[in-house]
């Protein structure tokens, strides 16, 4: 039997009327895995066809079951890609005779009681959404009864953060319901280790899933480049058409000017400006006129979905552009688009990669990137992560396993959704989870007693309820405040008065997030003065005083090993220029090579230099760097400042090289939990989540260390130079 022929007559049907009869490769994949009930990770580009090589053989297996209650559950990471994807699901489940309902914050709550009484076989909705419904809904046991399969579209923005532990719990819960287990489908872009997300996907009690990808195929024809407008010499006295803001805007406006393009614009803030920007210089006749709306969190759906339609629209009733903060990355349909521009650094490769995989998808079409930048750190970053881009080559993800503030909240959650649960049933339901995978059964006592010691939950005969605090800390306004969990690593904007001077990612603080700390952020010193947890806001002033920063951010997120080891690469073994360089980026990179020559470096190697401040060359990444930096202040009892690539550790005679390489390769030789507890003793407390208070200190510094730090590191060739 082929594969098409193993589907419902209906959805055969329409491949023939709509596709020519013809399946893509993912699909011919994928179908017969899904059909077969295992649990599997779909690997393959965007516009590869991975929604309906799923949806297909799921619905096909729905149709030929006459129980009542939700078959298919599919979860995704946004409200607007469930939008985006409802016309599709209706019209696929019509074709083989079943229903198809999408649930989240913008359906009435009348539609949704109404699914209640008579469940879809499938259901779309957001992680969020679904714990709605089964802290509220005392029907959740019938509506998924019958569930067969639990979809996760865009599996990779899940994966590392507190949401996919959020959602790895929730498909442990929802499961409890259901006759057998269903199988669980990830579809996922590139990433770097999708063998561990095979693993993260079933939990610990589970084989991996099955991964099922693709050959790669060639990219089509690339029209990449990078352009860079060096500010740095900008003063007040700079005429304003010759400022790199002003280069900046203007290059902008030329890319986007008659073409359907996306902006990656990094804020909601800087979105918001710069479609302003444009509507200025348009309506003066100053720049190329482009018809720009912005996407992000804070734009409602109606102007959300009146841009993604309007970008498809030709002529002068349609879009140039849609300035967009993270929101399009993911799999929005917009028709085929033309160009994107990426505006500053990314530190993820295998974000450009999704980015610009938009464009080029017709036949005969080009893949079109424009990345602008006016900052010399952020243009380093951004060439190390297009590189690995070009390459065809994305990072590797950090799972996480000790997520002890996802474990009270997932506590806190059961107690309601069972009335009671008791610590024995929370166990057996959530230790296999694989953000638990590492915690023991005497820790999670821990934290349960703990919980009930603070009275965020209390022991009535034996069954775990909500205490006073957890009433009134998480029971206002219709529990809402346990429906989501934050993400890993959110960015605060930074404010001088009135003026915002940049975004601050709280991975790069390695003390408490409290008023009167010290960080680093344009190249220069600031010390909050006021700090809003639930606006993400810092107000601060200029510093000269105070604890010098010990971490240098680009700006972003934090810079993965991978596009690190490409920066170090770049500068210290290639000696070619990349041709999707601009000649001022190609001059900043020859002018960087020509420093960074005064050290030699290879890959694989750490490079000790004792001169007048000892230096640490390693471009390992944010992450392990801020490991190292830990482990030399504890053993050397010197201080540590440094960035994604390498350390700075004091001025002559404070240490020395040999010294810092014996601390080195005693730290590689300890043994794995003896490396994490040295980690975890150093760590301040420090609320990383709304859930963190209702855990115990030491196992808060657990979880802080395994978010931010890489006790595991193994530690290469240490060179003295």
């Amino acid at each position: 039997m082929s594969v098409l022929a193993s589907l419902h007559p209906g959805l055969q049907r329409y491949v023939h009327e709509h596709w020519g009869g013809h399946l893509t490769e993912i699909q011919e994949a994928a179908i017969p895995v899904i059909l077969s009930g295992s649990s599997c990770v779909l690997e393959a580009p965007t516009a590869g066809g991975k929604t309906e090589s799923v949806l297909f053989p799921a619905l096909t297996r729905a149709a030929a079951s006459s129980a009542d209650g939700v078959h298919i559950l599919y979860l995704a990471p946004l409200r607007a890609l469930l939008n985006n994807l409802e016309l599709r699901a209706h019209r696929y489940a019509d074709l083989v005779g079943v229903a198809a309902f999408k649930w989240h914050g913008d359906v009435s709550y009348a539609a949704k009681r109404e699914q209640l009484t008579r469940p879809p076989h499938l259901l779309l909705t957001t992680p969020e959404s679904l714990e709605a419904i089964l802290l509220r809904r005392s029907e959740w046991r019938q509506v998924f009864a019958a569930l067969q399969v639990i979809v996760i579209d865009e599996a990779h923005s899940f994966a590392a953060g507190d949401r996919g532990g959020h959602l790895l719990s929730l498909m442990q819960r929802v499961s409890t319901a259901a006759a057998r287990p269903p199988q669980r489908v990830g579809m996922t872009a590139t990433i770097g280790n999708a063998e561990e997300m095979a693993t993260w996907l079933v939990g610990v009690d589970d084989p991996p899933a099955q991964r099922v990808a693709v050959p790669r195929r060639a990219p089509p024809p690339r029209d990449w480049m990078i352009r860079f407008f060096d500010g740095s010499r900008d003063t007040d006295q700079t005429p304003a058409k010759e400022r790199a803001s002003w280069r900046t805007l203007a290059s902008l406006a030329e890319t986007c000017s008659g073409h359907k393009s996306i902006v990656f614009a990094g804020s909601r803030k800087r979105a918001e400006a710069l479609a302003e920007q444009l509507k200025v210089t348009s309506d003066r006749g100053l720049l190329p006129p482009v018809r720009a709306r912005t996407h992000h969190g804070n734009v409602s759906r109606f102007f959300r979905e009146a841009a993604e339609e309007a970008i498809q629209v030709a002529g002068e009733t349609g879009l140039d552009a849609i300035i967009s903060t993270l929101t399009l990355e993911l799999g929005i349909d917009l028709g085929p688009l033309e160009r994107v521009v990426q505006l500053n650094a990314v530190a993820s490769s295998s974000a450009l990669l999704q980015r610009v995989g938009r464009t080029g998808r017709r036949a005969g079409g080009t893949q079109h990137l424009r990345g602008l930048c006016s900052d010399r750190d952020d243009l380093l970053v951004l060439i190390g992560a297009t590189s690995l881009a070009w390459q065809g080559r994305a990072e590797a993800l950090a799972f996480p396993g000790r997520a002890f503030h996802l474990l009270a909240h997932q506590l806190l959650c059961l107690s309601l959704q069972l009335h009671g649960v008791a610590p024995d049933t929370a166990w057996r339901t959530l230790r296999p989870v694989s953000c638990f995978r590492y915690v023991a059964r005497a820790q999670f006592d821990a934290l349960v007693a703990a919980m009930v010691r603070a009275d965020y939950l209390r022991d009535a005969d034996g069954l775990l309820v909500f205490g006073e605090k957890g009433e009134s800390t998480f029971l206002s306004a219709n529990w809402r405040k346990l429906y989501a969990v934050f993400e890993d690593a959110p960015l605060f904007d930074v404010f001088e008065g009135k003026n915002q001077v940049g975004t601050l990612d709280v991975s790069f603080v390695t003390q408490p997030l409290v008023q009167g700390f010290v960080f680093t952020l344009g190249g220069i010193r600031w010390q909050a003065e006021h700090i809003d947890l639930e606006g993400r806001r810092v107000l601060a002033r200029r510093s000269t005083v105070g604890e010098p920063p010990r971490w240098s951010a680009f700006g972003g997120p934090d810079v993965p090993r991978e596009t690190a080891e490409e920066v170090g690469r770049l500068l210290h073994v290639d000696t070619s220029i990349p041709p999707w360089l601009d000649d001022a980026s190609a001059n900043l990179l020859r002018e960087e090579r020509a420093a960074a020559s005064a050290v030699p470096w290879t890959p694989g190697t750490w490079m000790i230099v004792d001169a007048e401040l000892l230096t640490i060359t390693t471009f390992a990444g944010d992450r392990i760097n801020r490991t190292l930096g830990r482990v030399l202040e504890d053993a050397l009892g010197v201080k540590v400042t440094g960035d994604y690539q390498g350390l700075r550790l004091g001025r002559r005679g404070t240490t020395d090289a040999p010294g810092v390489q014996s601390a080195l390769e005693a730290w590689s030789r300890a043994a794995p939990e003896a490396r994490l507890g040295r980690l975890v003793d150093g760590t301040k407390v420090w609320r990383f989540s709304p859930f963190a208070d209702c855990v115990p200190a030491e196992l808060q510094r657990l979880a802080l260390v395994e978010r931010t730090l890489d006790p595991w590191v193994k530690v290469p060739r240490i060179v003295l130079h």
